[in-house]
């Protein structure tokens, strides 16, 4: 069978009639086999939220706790990440360079955000654009905002958000883009808005 290749149109040049200037040519596949980190260390159960904060990582699972932690990569590690690239064959290299090996899947914790009564599924978590507040609801309609700058790992929320029409699990929180107001959806279909003391 013939080799399939993939086919590039190349972007006409500036100033160009529309239809003209465009080539066709072939360009290499990339294959990735193997992710550079993967754990199953933060948490016992599945997880339904996840994101960067920088370079470190807030996740959480059902258990009551959103982690930060960071993957810890060794400079072993770093110099095994150069990639390979196959030409479609698991077992043939084309650049002559060997697979990459599964980095370590060593954690470190940074700090936990604890949510009382939180211990169903699709609670998702949310952090402002600057990532210095994070916000999350639970079972009973109560929200909880963090401040991510803390200097201080062991500190408690500093805002707790709840209303007493909202009783039903607040499934997803979402800041505004200047940080300023917080809207939240949760299962008896409502949506709410709260906007912070200026």
């Amino acid at each position: 069978p013939r080799k399939k290749k993939n086919i590039a149109l190349s972007e006409p040049p500036v100033g160009s009639s529309p239809g003209t200037g465009y080539t066709r040519k072939a360009f290499k596949t990339l294959y990735e086999q193997m992710p550079i980190f993967s754990t199953s260390k933060m948490h016992l159960d599945y997880c339904d939220c996840v994101c960067f904060v920088g370079d470190l990582i807030l996740s959480k699972s059902i258990n009551d706790v959103i982690a930060l932690w960071k993957p810890i990569l060794t400079d072993e590690d770093a110099e095994n990440k150069t990639r390979s690239t196959y030409n479609g064959n698991s077992n043939e290299v084309e650049d002559g360079k060997v697979p990459v090996p599964r980095i370590k899947n060593e954690v470190q914790l940074l700090r936990e955000f604890i949510l009382n009564k939180c211990d169903i599924w699709f609670i998702r978590f949310q952090t402002d654009n600057e990532c210095r507040m994070l916000a999350a609801g639970n079972n009973i309609g109560e929200i909880k905002v963090w401040d991510l700058d803390s200097s201080n790992p062991s500190k408690k929320h500093f805002a707790k958000v709840d209303h007493q029409h909202c009783a039903s699990a607040v499934r997803m929180v979402s800041f505004s883009p200047d940080g300023s107001s917080l809207v939240a959806v949760a299962d008896d279909s409502t949506v709410w808005k709260w906007d912070g003391n200026h």
